[in-house]
């Protein structure tokens, strides 16, 4: 009788306490409690990518130094001449080899701050079971998006220095000049790129997690865009998603959203909705 008077004073007390918090309040403290879980991820991850970037820089000076200057007087006007001379692509780095390093080295993270943040999300909804983590579904979106970050950041990587070596040896430059493009690439990647990539692929995978978790839960039965509103809050998309709702494995559509990410005929499943964004989830329960 004592316990059953105790709890019902504790509800009431809990109930009173939670009335005098508006929707706002409580998607605010959600959001920062979703930041909270995911930040330390980013940090690691970031420095993890400034390290995997040092090396890249350090393989292709290498390379440059062991292989010949090409012939200044080459014609390299067009890509295809670029394509039929050696000396580019003994410059860059092993591009398959480094799809994997960047591959390996980010699943940790990505499959790490997936399976805290939907474990967290299942605690939230106090349904007394974990989250699984072996899930054929949950395993496969770890590898897939780890091989497609990687894809795409080597691929960018490959580019830029493509573009600025092809520049410097048109222009009759010696290696020293050479030599400070490299480092040009390679230091906006480490100042800039690595952060940006690590904050998209964490948040990218901490709502992945928490979709996961909704859908293993049995008692969510739709997803709410949840936007940051502060002074970083971006104009491009994330204020007109704001509270927008959809069922679970559903897109949040394109419809009144100005970016465009390249999703697939125009399909947003969940937050990122841009590089760097931080919105995040939360569910809707089933009545």
């Amino acid at each position: 009788m004592l316990l059953k008077q105790i709890k019902d004073n504790t509800d009431t007390l809990v109930d009173e306490i939670m009335s005098r918090f508006t929707k706002e309040d409580l998607n605010t403290i959600t959001w920062r409690n979703f930041i909270r879980r995911t930040r330390p991820y980013e940090v690691k991850f970031t420095k993890v990518l400034k390290g995997l970037f040092r090396q890249q820089e350090k393989e292709v000076l290498t390379n440059m130094r062991k292989h010949p200057h090409p012939n200044r007087e080459a014609q390299i006007d067009t890509y295809m001449e670029v394509l039929k001379q050696n000396w580019l692509s003994d410059w860059l780095f092993a591009e398959m080899m480094w799809r994997k390093r960047f591959s390996n080295a980010g699943k940790p993270f990505i499959g790490g701050v997936l399976e805290d943040v939907g474990q967290a999300e299942l605690t939230n909804l106090i349904i007394g079971i974990d989250f699984d983590i072996t899930n054929p579904l949950v395993v496969e979106f770890i590898n897939k998006n780890a091989d497609k970050f990687s894809f795409a950041t080597n691929e960018a990587t490959i580019d830029q220095l493509r573009k600025h070596l092809i520049a410097g040896v048109k222009l009759g430059e010696g290696m020293p000049d050479l030599t400070k493009r490299v480092n040009k690439v390679f230091g906006f990647a480490e100042k800039y790129r690595a952060t940006r990539i690590a904050r998209t692929e964490i948040i990218r995978a901490a709502n992945s997690g928490a979709e996961f978790a909704y859908i293993q839960s049995g008692v969510v039965k739709g997803k709410e865009w949840l936007t940051s509103f502060d002074e970083r809050t971006c104009e491009i998309g994330c204020k007109e998603l704001n509270g927008r709702k959809t069922g679970l494995g559903k897109s949040f559509g394109k419809q009144g959203v100005s970016a465009d990410l390249g999703y697939t005929g125009g399909e947003i499943p969940y937050p990122p909705l841009h590089v760097s964004c931080r919105c995040s989830l939360t569910a809707i329960l089933i009545e």
